[in-house]
């Protein structure tokens, strides 16, 4: 049985973690997903860097797309 609990909110987004199955219930608004641990260190690794490449002032238009080293696993 599902048994959401929920380890941060703020404003309309929600992260919750589910003990008996072990996935991450990420919700923006009325949309949630749900994400395993390699999901979810996947998704905080290319926010990041998108972060860090907006960070520095770079433009995003002008930039070639990010490519992390999980996508790299996939090519």
């Amino acid at each position: 049985m599902c048994t959401p609990k929920t380890i941060a909110e703020v404003g309309g987004f929600r992260v919750e973690r589910c003990s008996s199955c072990k996935l991450y219930s990420i919700s923006i608004g009325p949309i949630t997903i749900r994400l395993d641990d390699e999901a979810v260190s996947t998704l905080h690794g290319i926010l990041g860097d998108v972060l860090a490449q907006v960070n520095s002032e770079e433009e995003l238009s002008a930039s070639p797309p990010i490519t992390t080293a999980a996508q790299s696993k996939l090519n």
